[in-house]
């Protein structure tokens, strides 16, 4: 009988670990209307680098929503940028927040006259015209970071959700502004994550949900077969969000899911209202 107890004890203890939280069934409706272009909806072949302003507003044209990465840059100016270093977008062997905003303003994106925004120039350019979903990008100034980002939204007047693969900025965002539709994102990390592997089964289990309390869940693809994230898709029933679709065979697979971030190809913007 003790065994019994304790089993039961331990499946109520792991319940309330991966359980999420409630969402807004409003947000969710918003945001679930449209497909979103990966960093934007860049073509390196046309001179439209990934998070650019051009990248933003041609998704903004052809009808999709966009995804993108904010950062803190060495004068804690918050700009849109997916790496931790400079090398790959702008051949320069820096970190980010090792250059200020003016040094980084000067850098070119892959080339292009495409410079490294603001993520208040971004706001600006959209305006309202298509949904955002914010990725925070992790770092150790995390509540700086995400304290700053909710002064910039606050005031925005289109439809956005938030999301971090760290799930003390979902947390902490959600003291800020309950009200915005916050996600915590995951991947296989003990495969893909770059962490060691106690941690990487805790993260791709959901275990951190009771530190998070996530409104949606933005699941790699690749990691649709993960127990944990089923267990917290088909329980609990979140907003679930996946990424990165790059074909329509992908695309087949995930587009009852609410948001759908894609990249490398374009499907039909006339299928987004997925559910």
């Amino acid at each position: 009988m003790e065994w019994l107890i304790a089993a039961v004890m331990l499946i109520i203890i792991w319940m309330l670990m991966i359980w999420p939280s409630d969402y807004i069934k409003e947000e969710k409706n918003k945001l679930g209307k449209y497909l979103y272009a990966h960093r934007g909806l860049h073509n390196d072949e046309k001179g439209i680098p990934e998070n650019s302003l051009a990248a933003f507003d041609a998704a903004c044209v052809a009808g999709y929503g966009m995804e993108l990465d904010i950062q803190f840059s060495k004068d804690m100016q918050i700009v849109v940028f997916h790496d931790d270093d400079l090398k790959r977008m702008c051949g320069v062997d820096k970190k980010v927040n090792e250059l200020t905003y003016e040094e980084l303003s000067q850098l070119s994106l892959k080339g292009t006259q495409e410079r490294i925004p603001l993520f208040t120039e971004v706001l600006k350019l959209v305006d309202g015209r298509t949904p955002l979903v914010v990725e925070l990008k992790t770092c150790r100034k995390y509540k700086e970071l995400t304290e700053e980002t909710y002064k910039i939204l606050k005031s925005y007047k289109g439809d956005y959700c938030v999301e971090s693969f760290n799930p003390m900025i979902v947390r902490k965002y959600s003291k800020l502004d309950p009200t915005v539709l916050r996600g915590l994102l995951m991947t296989n990390y003990i495969k893909f994550g770059g962490v060691n592997k106690v941690l990487g089964f805790l993260l791709q289990e959901m275990l951190f949900n009771f530190i998070a309390r996530p409104q949606f869940i933005a699941c790699d693809h690749r990691a649709l077969s993960i127990w944990g994230v089923n267990v917290v898709r088909f329980i609990f029933r979140p907003v679930m969000a996946t990424w990165t679709i790059r074909n329509e065979e992908e695309f087949e697979k995930v587009k009852s899911f609410d948001i759908v971030i894609f990249e490398d190809f374009l499907p039909d913007p006339e299928r987004c209202e997925l559910n």
